[in-house]
């Protein structure tokens, strides 16, 4: 058993609640008790951690983040999304398995000292690939939903451009099956999914324009089969809604709701771009919104309508999206973007968005996405303990402690995070990760990161020309 005691514990959880002096016992990996007080016979507890004078909450959970995306941060700038899209494809290329698994080692490693205890990695890869990432995850303790990001269509046939004007090399001439790409869905769900209680498996269509009707079909049949989500990029840029009445002459998630798709187990990522009645239809059906504001900005695709969401009782949870168009993997950032931005389109400031409904979204909000809601994202009896201690002498802006969500929230950057668990297990103690080696992590990703870079030389010449065209295409 571990004790963590005399901590100020905020809960996130629906009743709101805070103790100032408070007591987690966890055993088996389970919050058992919260307690107030002296807790008596510490003798019996394997581990004791004194929190006093210091924060103890639930770790963050990032909803939507790309782990191939860690090793080429910084390799874009100020390119809009669907021309940022060529540069990513092909570095995708460039990477083998082995490459993934330190991809998202590094990954794990910011997001742990964060603290971010949880993620759902929209991941692009080979099977092998998809298994790599899983035994990073697994290997550093991480908890983490896999969604294998999958397309049946090429990239030019998914953007509002005539067939007939594509020019012919920029066509592919095949494309995976429905049932290949369902047969590496099963494959990873029959094998990891629940694997050390950590790791989760969900199904991830690119995005509707980016699938055929029988793609989403069958990853709607197969998640209630299974029993878990769907997560899907939504109407991340203007585009991309052009492009949906492009293909099927009405909005993009009316579509979707006519094929019968649309329900509680998909998470909506960015949905910048949604008309009212297709928000309104998401929150009939109990779809979660996943909020990405820093990388949404960065690639200049617009500020998602999260009032309008709000006010319709949808869920809205946060993610970072990948390190390179959101920049970095820490929580702290997206939190406080969220507090912050969508002030200015809300007239009454009773309406604007709390310091607790922004920590909400990257706690218990979070967890929906993967349908954990039950599991994590809030400090409760029963639920797992992947919990954070934040120590504010560690970071001086959340000194002296006044009001400590809003302090959490408008200040604190991820320096004063000090001891993480997930699962009950410690796996940050001072600063330190315990379960692997950071040094050799990253003397891997600068070698590796060179590696791709060179490959991707091969490359550059037809990205250039493909960017040319969508320029004259569609800006």
């Amino acid at each position: 058993m571990l004790l963590i005691k005399n901590g100020w514990i905020i809960t996130c959880d629906n009743s709101k609640n805070e103790f100032k002096q408070g007591n987690l016992i966890i055993q088996d990996g389970v919050i058992r008790e919260i307690t107030m007080g002296e807790v008596s016979g510490q003798e019996r507890f394997d581990k004791v951690i004194d929190a006093a004078g210091k924060f103890v909450m639930p770790g963050l959970i990032n909803a939507h983040t790309h782990s191939y995306a860690n090793m080429v941060k910084a390799t874009t700038e100020n390119i809009p999304l669907e021309i940022w899209m060529l540069y990513i494809m092909a570095q995708g290329k460039c990477m083998d398995p082995e490459d993934v698994y330190y991809n998202a080692l590094l990954g794990s490693i910011e997001m742990i000292k964060t603290g971010t205890t949880s993620c759902v990695d929209h991941l692009a890869q080979s099977l092998e690939g998809l298994e790599a990432a899983l035994q990073a995850y697994y290997d550093i303790g991480m908890r983490a939903a896999l969604a294998p990001m999958i397309s049946d269509k090429s990239y030019f046939e998914t953007l509002p451009i005539k067939n007939s004007e594509i020019p012919e090399e920029f066509k592919e001439n095949t494309n995976p099956s429905v049932e290949s790409l369902m047969n590496t869905n099963i494959t990873l769900l029959n094998k990891w999914h629940g694997k050390g209680e950590r790791l989760g498996i969900m199904f991830g269509p690119s995005g509707p324009q980016r699938c055929s009707d029988e793609l989403l079909i069958q990853c709607s049949k197969l998640a209630e089969e299974y029993d878990t989500g769907i997560h899907s990029h939504i109407l991340e840029t203007k585009i991309q809604a052009d492009t949906a009445l492009h293909l099927y002459g009405k909005p993009m998630l009316i579509h979707l709701d006519e094929l019968g798709c649309l329900n509680e187990r998909w998470s909506l990522v960015h949905s910048v771009w949604l008309t009212r009645e297709e928000a309104e239809i998401a929150a009939h059906r109990g779809a979660v919104i996943v909020h990405n504001p820093a990388s949404n900005l960065i690639l200049g695709s617009g500020i998602a309508p999260v009032n309008m969401y709000r006010n319709l009782g949808l869920t809205v949870a946060l993610g970072t999206d990948g390190a390179n168009c959101g920049g970095n993997l820490n929580m702290f950032e997206a939190i406080k973007l969220a507090a912050m931005m969508h002030k200015f389109s809300e007239a009454n400031p009773e309406k604007w968005v709390t310091a607790k409904e922004a920590l909400k979204m990257a706690t218990l909000n979070g967890a929906k996405v993967s349908l954990q809601d039950k599991k994590i994202g809030s400090l409760e009896v029963g639920k797992r303990a992947d919990v954070v201690i934040l120590n504010p002498e560690k970071s001086p802006a959340l000194l002296p402690i006044q009001k400590p969500i809003w302090q959490i929230v408008y200040a604190e950057s991820g320096a004063a995070v000090e001891t993480v668990l997930i699962q009950g297990k410690v796996v940050l103690e001072d600063g330190k990760i315990l379960t692997i080696d950071e040094k050799k992590v990253y003397n891997e990703v600068n070698g590796r990161a060179d590696r791709i870079n060179e490959k991707f030389l091969s490359f550059q010449e037809n990205v250039k020309k493909q960017e040319s065209f969508l320029q004259k295409a569609l800006f």
